[in-house]
């Protein structure tokens, strides 16, 4: 059974195949991607209480599983932010104006996923217009956080989080102007990534700030994330690289309100830290304190040759 109950956490959805979390099951015929995209739908159904998604349409996605696919997101069941045009597939825009609107011409970024294979299988909620940074909308609901039940899910790229998030799907197309799609794959412990403006394409997007306005995947991994990158910017998937990058580390949580008083440090924080030190990033420690535990850090997790700088 599913968790149709928004104040009960959803428990972490597995990365998939591949370590991208982009494999619809290993599938490669029409059959096997119908079953995919089947259990996503059912998903959708079970955690419909999360108002993560504003329309789904399953004839139009079964038949495209089990017509002919190819590309590295053959099959892979993706929801669409309600702020992308889809030929033939309702979109809002978040708003009760445009409740019966029904584009003929898919967004720019739409038409780049649906061309590597991806199966879209419906449109996922967002702040009205996406002029916000919160999960409410007073048209379609506000969207319920699936792995912290009744904190925020932030905003406005909610529903795509919140769906990765429950695992009904393991990508989402998103949109960012000032934050929303970072700020919900944080709320959501997803992985959302901001590209450079202008490098994926936004006709068909409704426009907030078009001199802001950005185009980006939310995906259950970095993995998955670049891979979609990839596809929606038509450039190959990078490299990993951490050597010789200096990578800062959010070590407590900042003050919040009128405070003298600071956070404690966490220790989580110098587990990451060292991680990134394995790999030859150079960490960058403001105090006495903090180079203490990342030496710890360095310690436990065996990494050798880290540079304080």
């Amino acid at each position: 059974m599913g968790n149709t109950d928004p104040e009960r956490p959803v428990p972490r959805a597995a990365s998939g195949g591949g370590g991208a979390g982009l494999d619809p099951a290993g599938a490669d015929a029409g059959e096997g991607r119908a079953e995919a995209v089947e259990a996503s739908l059912a998903a959708a159904a079970e955690h419909a209480g999360l108002n993560a998604v504003i329309t789904l349409c399953p004839e139009q996605a079964l038949a495209r599983a089990r017509g002919p696919l190819s590309g590295p997101l053959a099959g892979v069941p993706v929801l669409i932010k309600d702020l992308f045009d889809t030929a033939g597939v309702r979109t809002t825009y978040g708003s009760r104006i445009y409740a019966e609107h029904v584009p003929e011409r898919s967004a720019e970024a739409v038409l780049r996923l649906e061309a590597a294979g991806a199966v879209v299988i419906g449109k996922t909620n967002l702040y009205e217009f996406a002029w916000g940074v919160t999960s409410e909308n007073p048209w379609y609901g506000g969207v319920h956080n699936p792995r912290h039940p009744g904190k925020t899910v932030g905003g406005s790229s909610s529903g795509s989080a919140a769906a990765v998030a429950a695992g009904i799907v393991p990508l989402a197309l998103g949109s960012d102007t000032g934050g929303s799609i970072r700020m919900p794959s944080a709320c959501c412990e997803t992985v959302g990534f901001k590209p450079t403006l202008g490098r994926i394409p936004l006709d068909g997007c409704f426009p907030l700030c078009p001199s802001f306005d950005t185009a980006g995947p939310i995906a259950r991994t970095v993995t998955g994330c670049a891979l979609a990158w990839s596809v929606l910017t038509g450039e190959p998937v990078p490299e990993p690289r951490l050597a010789g990058l200096t990578v800062g580390v959010l070590t407590r949580a900042p003050r919040v309100g009128p405070t003298d008083e600071e956070n404690p440090l966490d220790e989580r924080a110098w587990a990451w830290a060292g991680a990134c030190a394995s790999a030859t990033a150079r960490i960058r420690p403001r105090s006495r304190a903090e180079r203490a535990m990342l030496h710890a850090a360095k310690e436990l997790t065996g990494t050798v040759g880290c540079t304080k700088v």
